[in-house]
């Protein structure tokens, strides 16, 4: 799997959600990755590209901090006129 790939085909997917659903699609985002936190895999057999999860952990914080930092910079939200439909895709990869 190519995290590129799969990362603009996951984040088209929750833009597709989010207009489905009549909702801003960074809005819709930030709701789907919720508060800051931990996520536990202790109870899987989640590999995490073979680096420790103690050393890697996966924590929503930082996908959530770069969301909406990209949000503001973007000036997302206030009225733009827009070539061409705006858009990003973010998620972690290879233990970053």
């Amino acid at each position: 799997m190519a995290n590129i790939y799969h990362g603009f085909a996951v984040q088209s997917f929750t833009d597709e959600l989010a207009h489905r659903a009549g909702r801003d699609p960074v809005d819709y985002l930030l709701d789907l990755i919720g508060p800051a936190r931990m996520l536990d895999f202790t109870r899987t057999d989640y590999p995490n590209y073979g680096a420790s999860l103690e050393t890697y952990p996966w924590e929503t914080g930082r996908l959530r901090r770069v969301t909406e930092m990209v949000a503001e910079k973007a000036e997302w939200g206030e009225a733009q006129s827009w070539a061409r439909a705006p858009g990003w895709a973010s998620r972690p990869t290879e233990a970053s």
